[in-house]
């Protein structure tokens, strides 16, 4: 016994997608845009600090404030960071 053969079936409907409003190009983004550091969707929780490395560099660079890093990890307004130190990147 053979099995019914269905007709087959057309191609999808080829659409070109189009940029929206909110939606940035290399070509038409700003500069400032482009040259951001970016964040991974799953950010770490903590970070290893690095030479040259500041509580600020290391804020914008995980999109936190620089109080909330001293916060959550107990430094003072004047602390040293040092390399290889352990920072907590939330609560």
């Amino acid at each position: 016994m053979s099995q019914p053969v269905s007709p087959p079936r057309p191609p999808p409907a080829a659409v070109s997608p189009t940029p929206s409003s909110t939606q940035a190009t290399a070509a038409t983004a700003p500069a400032a845009v482009q040259a951001t550091i970016p964040v991974a969707p799953h950010a770490p929780r903590t970070y290893k600090v690095e030479m040259e490395d500041s509580l600020a560099s290391i804020a914008q660079r995980f999109g936190v404030k620089v109080e909330d890093l001293r916060t959550w990890n107990h430094l003072g307004i004047d602390a040293t960071l040092y390399v290889d130190e352990v920072l907590k990147l939330e609560p």
